[in-house]
Order: structure tokens, then sequence, then C-alpha cells
């Protein structure tokens, strides 16, 4: 059930997307220990780009507007209640498939944010989470 959507520099080949997703469902698989986990890949070309300095604040100087590729943005919308070490292992883990897929040699480029709702705020197949028929409840409700 939980979703992870990236947004990142176009450019990727076929190999290196089948890698990324297929290391991003990992993380999911063992983070959630749920299933119907999705992963999703937007492409963004750099005229669609702009962004501050990494590690400073400027006031337009250093900014980047349409001339540098997008820094990798990786959003996770899953269910609230992780323990922190679930969370740090999925950022880390999240961070190292994206980095690796992107061949990055400073992983500064990739910002990872978990979007957390109540179970009940999911559904599928016209049900709420919580009273779907279907649904194995995830590692957050077993106490995992």
């Amino acid at each position: 059930m939980p979703v992870i959507t990236i947004l990142g520099p176009s450019g990727l080949t076929r190999k290196a997307k089948k890698e990324l997703i297929e290391g991003a469902l990992h993380a999911l698989n063992e983070t959630y220990e749920m299933p119907d986990d999705r992963v999703y890949i937007n492409e963004v070309a750099d005229e669609n780009v702009g962004h501050t300095s990494l590690l400073e604040v400027t006031r337009g100087e250093k900014w980047a507007v349409q001339s540098e590729h997008a820094r990798i943005f990786v959003e996770v919308t899953g269910p609230a209640g992780l323990p922190i070490d679930r969370k740090r292992n999925l950022m880390r883990g999240l961070t190292e498939v994206v980095g690796r897929a992107y061949s990055l040699n400073d992983l500064h480029e990739v910002l990872v944010s978990l979007d957390e709702h109540k179970i009940e705020d999911f559904g599928t197949n016209g049900f709420l989470q919580t009273e779907n028929p279907d649904f194995t409840a995830p590692a957050v409700k077993r106490g995992g």
C-alpha cells in the first residue's frame, strides 16, 4: 500500500529504472511488510527545474533556474506509526538506491520525504483499508 514517487532528471536507462524500482520496492517491503507497494518515476526536463544552493542560503545570486539537472526528490506516502529505526533504514536505503541509479557521487542531491497518514485515510477496492477484507495489517500495527 505505500507509494513512492521519485522526481529526478530525465535520461535514466531502462535498466537503471528497473533497478531503481526494484530497490525502492525492496525498501518498502522491508519497512512496511505490506502488499500492494507502488513506485513511480517522474522524469523532469532541465527547463522545468529551479533550486537554491545545497548548503547555503542565498537571495537569488546562486539559484539554478533552468540550468542544472533536477535534484532527486523521493516522496514516500504510507501509514503512520513507523518506529524511528525503520524510518532511518528507509531513508538510508532509498538514498543509496537512488544514488546508484543516478550514479551520484554526492548524496546531498537526494531529498527523501515521508508523508504519513492514518491507515483509514487509504482505500483500495472500494474499501477503507481498515475495513478491507483483503488487507493485511502492516508492520506498524503489529508492533514490528
